[in-house]
């Protein structure tokens, strides 16, 4: 299990790296691709929260396969 979260978790982090040169590269302007970077780090934080909520209420195994089943679905969307 650890394994898959590390493998998650370091394809979620190499993209993010790329999110704002990427956006550069497509002619949007620096300002705007860093608010882009920003609001996927708000969002995170508010998925945290609203997963760690949910965890405590229905169990810690849905929430953690549907977090995991979302991110692959997402990686493999961007391929």
């Amino acid at each position: 299990m650890g394994l898959v979260w590390l493998v998650l978790s370091l394809n979620v982090h190499l993209i993010m790296i790329h999110v704002v040169p990427h956006a550069i590269d497509l002619g949007i302007s620096p300002l705007s691709a860093a608010l882009i970077l920003s609001l996927v780090g708000v969002g995170g934080i508010l998925g945290r929260i609203t997963v760690g909520r949910a965890s405590d209420t229905i169990g810690r195994k849905t929430p953690a396969i549907a977090c995991a089943l979302l991110q692959m679905i997402a990686v493999l969307l961007l391929i």
